[in-house]
């Protein structure tokens, strides 16, 4: 570690400067083996038993290894108070005084100091082994969580949430990797205490005895304390789980929050489930109060019981007893301290593995779900079957039946047409081909690779080529002519840093046209055998469909077995079949026109429309399309730079910001202003006074026993400067009748018992006090942070990834909340005894202050050396765990993608290395802190030979002074536990406010304007008039302008239908009215007024949209339509049948109607239904402008004209924004709009524009047939 640490002083360390894991370290192979073993262990053992057993197969062996270690450090614990007693026996019998007498106490000192510096080395290798096996265990179990999300069911996904696996990695794995240094206490501190006892026996004889009474009456008391905190600590992280997974969903959903002004509310609703947490949180500290008092008061009560016991049967309390007994009473105190820290960290294992344990036993994807190949015959050979479905009845849970009656069968180089309207069951079939849906009866065959796209495009935080490749080779001939296929070439000449642009966390800075092609692309280059396409036409204009259905899907994957779910029914005259789904069944299926011919109503629409288009017309519209309209092929969100900037800001995700050097002085002040000025000054005085109340106990006892030997015929007489502190002696001796004095026991028993009562009672008073100053801390810093990202604007969460932030509300936060209660206790209850051991031994040895000022100067340099480093290897294992989550995340909604591509064993691998670098930190910080212990525990071992050494030379002519000498060297032996704890409470202290620290850097981020002044009167908008005036916009201030001059006006109540190719800035201009960016230049008008001198939250609040991405809520329906309960059942009825969905929620299998329950992400529905139901929302608003943005993109066009034809009757006083790829969806708009590279293309009367041919809204039409 020297090396680490002596660069840590000179500059600040990175990942590079640390030491490499070896191979045992390492994730997978931990991860291998204990899975392996834990697969075995479970087949005979019930329960979260099964994992124990698995864990010690697996690590039990390096586990007990360090047992002889502990032993003999702990045995050698006793050797010292052994040999203070033969030193403090020499004093009393006035020894000193021959030349004999100093030499033996000289090699007394030389003992003490030769086994407290042997005991240390053994303790610091056993800590050292024993935190190496704990991140082994770590590693392992966050491993095996990883790689059990890609063996999870449908219904194994629904029932564990995002929120909940960020815990269980992040707080849950960490548990037992730090209970790992502290189980062995569990039979250590049992023996310890046993021994102590038998010493204790031997030296007091049977009046041990009173003070093992006090133990054994608090051990059932103790055991009722731990109960309660088991039970407690298992709620509070119910409850953590609980917050984790509705922050996630927050976050998830942030600009539909922002676009519905609902900040304050979802902050409400997290800062009730944080108000649980915190009741909680006190109530379990009391409880962890009430076991400090019971354990570190313990020892007081022992020692007090034991004293008056062999005081009343008649003995004198002389020094070598009384401070032996006091040694062995402190020994003694630190087993049973740590008795409640073993079951403490027992019952946090426990809890982890109990929570860890469900998971990893979650339901699976049926392995016998596909049926083996059987023999082929002549036929079979010629034409292949690729997918095959017989007498299938599939549903996403046990108990509700989704799809039924299935018969479906797929040859090789087959084009088969999906359709259906909304919740018919299509996305459903794929799911059913791909094996993710629970299958009840019937037979699956899947033959070959599958390349998937699903309906809502996945996109990983990567380049977009990585997000093509997924993980193959480049060939750049495919490459090229996939981009070209799809489309994308283009978008990537436009892109900042080409191909290579970094896109953001789930796309972020993509189009939904763009995701989506991005997503077909990744299908096209796998080459695979059979290509599950859904619905990847929803998201894209006419033009792009076009191409996409004639260059790609019916052009590069010509010949290869390709099944497309669509509502785009104009395009079935590419497919060999179509099938058609209603309820879950195929209710037809064969060749295009007889499909058609069969339910022709529900191609009505399309056949009025005129926009049937066959292969022919595709591919003529393709080579048009380029022409028809600007061609514009950037980002729909942000228009990019040309392409002469291709390398700047091709990086979209910033890099964690990693502080430097000593925490800040700002955040040791912001945790104090967090905790209150009063509150800590109250918490500093509690330790101190607390401290005092032990030592006076302590000074008393070194009085009475020093009075003891007073009271006995001296050979010569010599008065103690101290005793002029304590008045006259004569108060405190009494002469007998033989004429010598003799103690007043009685006396000093009164006042000792006294001291030891009132210290008792001090320690739990600081412990609750500690305890309700850190709670109270962190509550403030928790409500500061999530106020600051909830009003953070959208581009934060454009450059920030999920995991990141997640990781400050969980792990962060954990620490925050618990670990800062320990370590501000240890380290106040550390400083205390350090200046408690250094006034008593200072004031019997005053030489001891150059010892003294020799061990401060060293001790400094070396804490200096150690916290510099310490500082960043903390940081740098807090930066390093949000890769970690941050993967965990991306792939828990990517999950489907990944196990259609097989690409399991990548992302396993990528979670290795995420997790490999989290372990490196931890393990170097970890050694770190050995170092250090090394280190401080020699120093503290020198201060105490020192200290006895000095003590002896110095008052060698005194006998009397044996009592000080004993309350000295008793307090030295201390120094070097003191010491040690002191610095690694410090440092610890530092690590625990590095947290802070995170939660402080987005405590302090910009906001928007939300309380801005400036709102209008109650009854706008009035008429709901819009007028863009020369606006001009940009995403972020480094971008180019994604709206460039925009100016038009529209009436109150207008209806404005807004179209133009992907990338055109269609989306942008309802980005722009909600002030989701606030604009470069310009002004938009509502009703006259400017919304840019309005409050946000005024604005927002008064209008109304349905964005382009549907986003739902776990809860109810009902919650869905009407999060905070604004609107009456009757009314959310009426929204739901006014967008077709009433039907659904009073017929689904097990509904409550209004309160049947919808998944995490509306995943439990479709997309075209999630669409629908947002639609519900927006018309519970009845706001005078409503913004539609691609809202009926995933429902079918019979839906869609229905829907169309909703909105103008129940919207008819209202202006409303449609902005839509599909033109028959705007056609009776009363204007139409047609944006180009940012820019208005033009705007008109909708006839009035088809009428002039030169219009660009013409040849859109007369593109898609829709001027015949």
């Amino acid at each position: 570690m020297n090396p680490l640490l002596r660069k840590g002083l000179r500059k600040q360390i990175d990942d590079s400067d640390l030491s490499a894991l070896l191979g045992l370290d390492r994730a997978k192979e931990n991860g291998d083996e204990l899975w392996a073993t834990w697969q075995r262990e479970r087949q005979g053992t019930e329960g979260s038993l099964s994992l124990w057993k698995a864990i010690g197969k697996v690590y039990g062996p390096s586990f007990c290894f360090v047992i002889p270690h502990r032993m003999a450090g702990d045995l050698l614990t006793f050797v010292s108070p052994l040999l203070l007693q033969q030193l403090l026996q020499l004093i009393e019998n006035g020894e000193m005084a021959e030349r004999g007498g100093m030499i033996d106490a000289v090699l007394l000192t030389l003992c003490i100091l030769f086994c407290k510096l042997t005991e240390s080395i053994l303790i610091q290798n056993y800590f050292h082994q024993c935190f190496r096996v704990g991140w082994r265990v770590r590693t392992a179990t966050a491993t095996m969580v990883y790689r059990k999300i890609f063996r999870l069911s449908t219904r194994g996904l629904h029932l564990f949430k995002t929120g909940q696996l960020v815990d269980l990695v992040s707080i849950d794995a960490v548990r037992l990797c730090v209970a790992a240094g502290y189980l062995h206490y569990a039979w250590s501190a049992p023996m310890m205490a046993i021994i102590a006892i038998i010493l204790l026996y031997n030296l007091l004889g049977s009046s041990v005895f009173a003070g093992l009474f006090i133990m054994i009456v608090l051990l059932p008391i103790n055991t009722y304390v731990i109960k309660k905190m088991q039970l407690l600590n298992n709620k509070l992280m119910e409850a953590k789980d609980r917050r984790t997974e509705s922050m996630d969903e927050v976050l998830h959903a942030i600009r539909v929050i922002k676009l519905f002004a609902w900040e304050d509310s979802f902050m409400d609703k997290v800062q009730k489930l944080r108000e649980k947490e915190m009741l909680l949180l006190r109530t379990e500290g009391v409880w962890a109060v009430a076991s400090s008092f019971v354990w570190i008061g313990s020892p007081l009560l022992v020692s007090l019981a034991s004293f008056a016991a062999f005081t009343w049967s008649g003995n004198e309390l002389k020094p070598h007893i009384a401070f032996t007994a006091l040694s062995l009473f402190n020994v003694l105190r630190m087993p049973l301290f740590a008795i409640p820290q073993a079951i403490n960290f027992f019952i946090a294992c426990k809890t982890a593995i109990g929570r860890i344990h469900p998971f990893l036993c979650a339901d699976e994807v049926d392995p016998c779900y596909f049926e083996e190949e059987l023999g082929a015959s002549d036929e079979e050979e010629k034409h292949p079957t690729v997918v095959s479905i017989k007498g299938g009845e599939f549903s996403w849970c046990k108990s509700k039946r989704t799809l039924h009656e299935i018969d479906f069968e797929v040859k090789q180089g087959e084009f088969v047409m999906i359709c259906g309207s909304v919740g018919s069951g299509k996305t459903s079939l794929l799911a059913a081909i791909l094996g993710g849906m629970l299958k009840k009866e019937g037979t699956v065959r899947l033959k070959g690779s599958v390349g998937y796209s699903p309906q809502e495009a996945w996109i990983m935080n990567a380049t977009l080529r990585d997000n093509v490749l997924f993980g193959k080779e480049l060939k750049l001939d495919v490459y090229d002519s996939v981009l070209k296929a799809c489309s994308l070439d283009k978008d990537i000449e436009m892109l900042p840093g080409g191909d290579a642009t970094e896109i953001g966390e789930k796309g972020i800075n993509l189009s939904g046209g763009q995701k989506a092609r991005i997503a077909l692309a990744r299908a096209c280059y796998s080459q695979a055998d059979l290509y599950l396409l859904d619905d990847p036409l929803s998201a894209v204009d006419v033009h792009v469909g076009n191409h996409i259905m004639s260059q790609c899907i019916g052009g590069l994957l010509a010949g290869k077995t390709r099944i497309l779910v669509t509502h785009q029914v104009q395009y079935a005259g590419f497919a060999d079949r179509v099938v058609f789904l209603e309820k879950g069944r195929i209710i037809a299926a064969g060749r295009p026109e007889e499909v058609r011919a069969a339910h022709s109503s529900w191609f009505q629409v399309k056949r009025k429309s005129g926009e049937d288009v066959d292969a022919a017309d595709a591919k003529g519209d393709a080579g048009e399309g380029a022409t028809a309209v600007d061609s514009e092929a950037g980002d729909e969100k942000e228009t990019p730079p040309s392409k002469g900037a291709e390398t700047k800001n091709s990086q979209t995700i910033q890099a964690e910001k990693r502080e430097e050097g000593a925490l800040k002085r700002k955040i040791w002040k912001a945790y104090a202003n967090a905790m209150g000025l009063k509150m800590l000054i109250f918490l500093t005085s509690s330790y101190l006074i607390s401290q005092a109340l032990q030592s006076a106990s302590d000074f008393w006892l070194s009085i009475w026993s020093s009075a003891v030997i007073a009271s006995e015929p001296p050979a010569s007489r010599r008065s103690h400067g101290l005793w002029l502190l304590l008045g006259s002696e004569h108060s405190l001796l009494e002469v007998t009748g033989e004429g010598r004095m003799a103690a007043d026991s009685a006396y000093y028993l009164m006042v000792y018992s006294l001291l030891s009562l009132i210290a008792i009672v001090g320690i739990g008073a600081r412990a609750l006090v500690v305890n309700f100053a850190v709670i109270r801390a962190a509550n403030r810093l928790h409500s500061r942070m999530l106020r600051c990202i909830v009003h953070s604007p959208v581009r934060f969460f454009d450059t920030t990834p999920m995991g990141r932030i997640l990781n400050r509300f969980g792990a962060d936060q954990y620490a925050a909340d618990k670990e800062m209660r320990e370590s501000l206790g240890q380290l106040l209850q550390t400083m205390m005894k350090v200046l408690q051991v250094i006034v008593v031994v200072m004031l019997v040895t005053p030489t001891f202050a150059v010892i003294f000022l020799l061990v401060v100067l060293v001790y400094y340099r070396i804490q200096r050396v150690y916290r510099q480093s310490s500082r960043e290897l903390k940081r740098l294992e807090s930066v390093s765990k949000s890769p970690l989550l941050a993967n965990l995340r991306e792939s828990m909604g990517g999950i489907d993608t990944i196990r259609a591509f097989k690409m399991q064993a990548t992302f396993e691998e990528t979670s290795d290395r995420c997790n490999d670098a989290y372990t490196r930190a931890y393990a170097n910080s970890n050694t770190a802190n050995r170092w250090l212990g090394v280190r401080l525990e020699f120093l503290g071992n020198m201060s105490v030979f020192f200290a006895a050494l000095l003590a002896v030379l110095q008052s060698a002519q005194d006998r009397t002074s044996a009592g000080l000498i004993g309350l000295s060297i008793t307090y030295a032996l201390e120094v070097t536990h003191a010491l040690n704890w002191f610095i690694r409470g410090f440092s610890q202290l530092e690590t625990n406010l590095v947290s802070v620290e995170r939660i402080d850097e987005y405590s302090v981020l910009e906001t928007e304007p939300i309380d801005e002044e400036g709102t209008p009167q109650p009854a706008w908008p009035s008429s709901g008039a819009v007028e863009f005036d020369n606006v001009e916009m940009r995403y972020r201030p480094e971008l180019e302008l994604s709206l460039r001059g925009v100016t038009f006006a529209i009436g109150g109540g207008e209806k404005l239908g807004v179209v133009g190719r992907t990338g055109a800035g269609k989306s942008s201009l309802a980005v722009a009215i909600f002030r989701i960016c606030e604009l470069s230049s310009g002004r938009i008008l509502i009703d006259g007024v400017d919304t840019s001198t309005m409050s946000l939250r005024e604005l927002r609040s008064k209008l109304a949209i349905i964005p382009q991405d549907p986003v739902l809520f776990s809860g109810s329906i009902r919650y869905n339509v009407d999060p905070f309960q604004e609107y009456s059942d009757g009314e959310v009825w009426e929204a739901l049948r006014k967008v077709h969905l009433d039907e659904y929620v009073r017929h689904s299998e097990g509904s409550e109607g209004l309160e049947l329950q919808v998944a995490s992400g509306g995943s439990s529905l479709s997309v075209g239904q999630r669409q629908l139901l947002c639609l519900a929302r927006a018309l519970m608003r009845r706001s005078k402008v409503m913004v539609m943005d691609e809202a009926t993109a995933n429902v079918d066009l019979k839906t869609d004209e229905e829907i169309q034809e909703i909105i103008r009757e129940n919207l008819q006083g209202s202006t409303v924004i449609t902005v839509a790829h599909r033109l028959n969806t705007v056609m009776k708009s009363d204007k139409i709009l047609v944006m180009s590279a940012g820019k208005v293309g033009e705007i008109g009367d909708p006839g009035e524009l088809i009428a002039n041919e030169d219009s660009l809204f013409s040849r859109l039409c007369k593109d898609t047939k829709l001027n015949k």
